[in-house]
């Protein structure tokens, strides 16, 4: 058996974008999709390449890995870790651009995406949805 193996996609710096450019990249209708706390460095580059390897080797719906690739911090949000100790978190999204150039099978890349709900959403409902966190 033989193992296709892709280039591996550049490691940072990756371009960091606010969440005013993720709502204007929906408003011209770039296509994307948005993992929910995967940019954080030492996880960031496995879950770009585990995407890739899905969507193209595995599940075969993407000719092309995605190689367009943006950070999108979260505000922090603190949360009770033990009795008078909070800790603060900074969850920080990646948003993975494609296009035509990927050749998307979009009726498998839906079904794919719904198997990732709740950690994977595309940019349209990402901007509606997510937009407490960055208020």
């Amino acid at each position: 058996m033989t193992t296709k193996t892709y280039e591996k996609i550049s490691s940072p710096p990756y371009e960091f974008i606010t969440f005013n450019k993720a709502k204007e990249m929906n408003k011209q209708g770039i296509a994307a999709f948005v993992i929910r706390g995967a940019g954080h460095d030492e996880i960031r580059d496995r879950w770009i390449q585990g995407i890739n390897d899905q969507l193209v080797k595995e599940e075969k719906i993407f000719a092309k890995p995605v190689t367009e690739i943006y950070l999108l911090p979260v505000q922090p949000s603190c949360f009770t870790v033990g009795i008078g100790e909070l800790a603060t978190v900074q969850r920080v999204d990646i948003v993975m651009v494609y296009g035509q150039e990927q050749e998307p099978n979009m009726g498998r890349m839906a079904i794919w995406r719904l198997k990732w709900a709740g950690d994977i959403a595309w940019l349209e409902d990402y901007v509606v949805n997510d937009a407490v966190h960055y208020s």
